[in-house]
């Protein structure tokens, strides 16, 4: 573990803290105060780039279509939602036969968008190998100028959408992980400076929230239409990151470790984060100066009780493993 460059391992990790980020922002719903409004638009056009960044990482490595993972990771979704409606009963919450059965069979149901999609990616990713291995580099980048044209450049620029999904989608998943492999193919024959980089990121963000702002003026009300993952800025965004990060060269056991259970995360999150709006009153941080670093501490507590499950659920089944084999 400690031979593997940490640097994308960390970007995961970045990856996870931002999303969870939104997602707290988001129970403040769409009554907020001014300044959670401001920071709700800061924080979708800096942190929905997390999910692309994902796929690029995935694309970059390559995923092998390896049957059993795939289902290790459907029986570790199914275990935590089981968690979660456990928590949820507990909690006097209703438990709809719809609500159980998306549980039980969360891959298919797309209970979680992002997992559904990445599991089917991986059914796909094979074959996708076998497409870019049969054209050359060029051919390569006009299949990824003309899916970037139909899938993000249309959507942001004339609003309409060929998906109807916001970007959260398979055929999302499909252009980056082309995106990512092409990166991951040709990386020798790419140069790029990581000061250019941060700096031109430093501008797509800029420009991003102050899109976000106008248009929200203009409508009257909350706008974070340029942040969504089909937004060409988003898209820029996260290959800016990404290429920042790719140019780092580090090695963390710790990092490395902690990444391990991004997905779990992902997953569980939600269930710590319904818990924690039992004993904290969310509404009454609505506005305050100190909102943003109150959420930055509830995500920091909210991955780390995410993490410490994972970690105890890796080693008891390690433990059960090892008595079986005595």
């Amino acid at each position: 573990m400690t031979q593997r460059n940490s640097s994308l391992e960390l970007l995961r990790i970045l990856s996870i803290l931002g999303i969870l980020y939104m997602h707290m922002l988001a129970e403040f719903g769409s009554k907020m105060q001014t300044g959670t409004q401001l920071l709700r638009v800061c924080s979708d056009s800096l942190f929905n780039a997390g999910v692309t960044c994902f796929v690029l990482i995935s694309g970059y490595f390559g995923i092998k279509r390896n049957i059993k993972k795939l289902i290790y990771l459907d029986l570790m979704v199914i275990f935590y939602d089981i968690i979660g409606l456990v928590l949820y009963a507990m909690y006097g919450q209703s438990l709809g036969a719809k609500n159980i059965l998306s549980a039980i069979f969360p891959i298919i149901s797309g209970r979680y968008w992002f997992l559904s999609c990445y599991f089917f990616l991986a059914l796909l990713a094979p074959y996708i190998e076998i497409l870019l291995d049969h054209i050359n580099k060029a051919q390569a980048e006009q299949l990824i100028l003309l899916l970037l044209i139909l899938f993000y450049a249309i959507p942001t620029f004339l609003y309409f959408q060929l998906m109807h999904d916001e970007g959260k989608g398979l055929v999302n998943m499909f252009v980056m992980y082309i995106i990512g492999r092409y990166f991951g193919k040709y990386k020798h024959q790419i140069e790029f400076s990581r000061r250019r980089l941060f700096v031109l990121f430093l501008v797509n963000l800029a420009l991003i929230i102050g899109l976000n702002l106008v248009t929200g003026k203009v409508t009257g009300s909350l706008s974070t239409i340029w942040s969504r993952d089909c937004s060409l800025f988003i898209l820029i965004s996260a290959l800016l990151i990404f290429g920042i990060f790719l140019r780092m060269e580090f090695r963390s056991s710790v990092i490395n470790r902690i990444a391990e259970s991004v997905l779990a995360i992902y997953v569980l999150s939600p269930y710590v984060q319904f818990v924690m709006e039992q004993y904290i009153p969310f509404e009454s941080y609505d506005g305050k100066w100190y909102l943003p670093f109150v959420i930055a501490g509830l995500v920091m507590a909210s991955a780390a009780i995410c993490i410490g499950i994972d970690q105890a659920r890796k080693g008891m089944i390690k433990l059960f493993v090892s008595c079986r084999r005595k």
